[in-house]
């Protein structure tokens, strides 16, 4: 039985590993040794003396190729979520949805079964939403500071481990921990 609840879960940092593969194809272009823990923060371009548009054209560049999940087990979750809620993919990528649509089906994430629509904006907060899953800390403050009626489940990374959660904002480590979520 479907449950009208709304979910929007981003794709990097959510269910793509993709500053891993950031930082793989940064490191050969650049002869450097980053990891994912040199993203201290939303801005990482910042601390490392690096041009934004730099690195959003290598992001583009990454966007094409095959990035992992972070959890292999992420299909099986949004396959149970999708069952019981409407999942939907929620991205402020500078793509397509064809191209997100063909890189999803290449890691095993298939339209219908595990989401039903994808939508590109760069103002997630604006979706009507009642949960979205993300990454950008930058997102939690417009949401806290609009008051809206919707719950943001801040993935942990290394960018928003400062942020600190409360209210609208729960913060959730891992695949498992969101499922129990939804469980309650």
């Amino acid at each position: 039985m479907l449950i009208s609840i709304k979910i929007g879960v981003d794709i990097d940092g959510v269910i793509l590993a993709t500053q891993e593969k950031f930082c793989e194809e940064y490191n050969k272009m650049n002869y450097d040794v980053r990891t994912i823990e040199d993203f201290k923060g939303w801005d990482f371009y910042e601390d490392w003396g690096v041009v934004r548009e730099y690195c959003m054209n290598l992001y583009k560049h990454i966007f094409l190729m095959y990035i992992p999940l972070i959890d292999k087990n992420i299909p099986q979750y949004l396959e149970q979520l999708n069952k019981k809620y409407n999942v939907d993919i929620v991205t402020a990528r500078p793509m397509s949805s064809m191209s997100i649509w063909k890189q999803l089906k290449k890691v095993g994430i298939e339209m219908n079964t595990h989401y039903r629509l994808i939508k590109l904006s760069g103002e997630k907060y604006s979706l009507n939403y009642d949960y979205l899953i993300d990454d950008n800390p930058n997102l939690a403050i417009k949401i806290t500071e609009r008051r809206l009626n919707q719950k943001l489940l801040l993935f942990t990374q290394n960018w928003n481990k400062e942020l600190i959660c409360n209210g609208s904002i729960v913060r959730i480590d891992n695949w498992e921990e969101i499922m129990r979520f939804f469980d309650k």
